[in-house]
């Protein structure tokens, strides 16, 4: 994708630290595999937007990469990195690059995917293994409510402190806070947001369960 070698090894650093990635990765799930196309599709949509218009290789490798994630688990495959790019090309009044040809590049690449594996099911299985996966699995799934514990507040910062690669994270934030504001100021306030001191967030999580 033509990311900087520092900027490569950083990211797998972050992610090989993770203890929860650690945990996962040793069970055979498909998650790890879902996410790493979701992950895939994303940086290419990302790399794509650094140019005045949108580039057509990132676009098809992310389309490939959506498409391989819907065929992994399901249609999110899709919906998740195509909301973060329309959101970031909205952020930047750059919408209207969400109906270029290039933004049809990737939708052609999905279709194409998705169309393909539909006419092969159809060809081995036949339309009621289809509709075992769209409705019985997929859309099931989606509508039908899950029992919790707890309310489903009280999972966001428990997901947020299982995802954070605490060995990096941590020291990143301890090393910039110490380099700009000195000890003093590492759990100060940012100023006029007071809930952004170096430290005060990881460890608000660290304590909450």
């Amino acid at each position: 994708m033509g990311f900087a070698p520092r900027v490569v090894l950083l990211a797998g650093l972050v992610l090989l630290t993770n203890w929860f990635f650690i945990a996962r990765a040793h069970q055979p799930r498909m998650d790890l595999l879902f996410a790493a196309f979701i992950l895939t599709a994303q940086t290419a949509l990302f790399r794509a937007t650094q140019a005045e218009r949108l580039l057509p290789r990132p676009m098809a490798v992310a389309g490939l990469a959506m498409g391989m994630a819907a065929l992994t688990k399901g249609p999110l495959g899709v919906a998740l990195p195509l909301a973060g790019f329309a959101l970031f090309l909205l952020r930047q009044r750059r919408g209207w690059l969400l109906v270029s040809c290039e933004a049809g590049l990737a939708v052609a690449v999905v279709l194409a995917l998705a169309f393909g594996y539909l006419a092969g099911v159809v060809a081995v299985e036949g339309w009621g293994f289809v509709r075992s996966v769209a409705v019985d699995q997929i859309w099931v799934r989606v509508v039908r409510s899950v029992d919790l514990s707890e309310p489903v507040y009280a999972y966001v910062p428990m997901l947020a402190a299982a995802l954070l690669p605490w060995s990096v994270v941590l020291a990143w934030l301890i090393w910039r806070g110490v380099s700009q504001l000195g000890w003093r100021g590492l759990f100060a306030p940012s100023r006029g947001q007071p809930l952004r001191c170096p430290i005060c967030g990881p460890a608000f999580l660290a304590v909450w369960r």
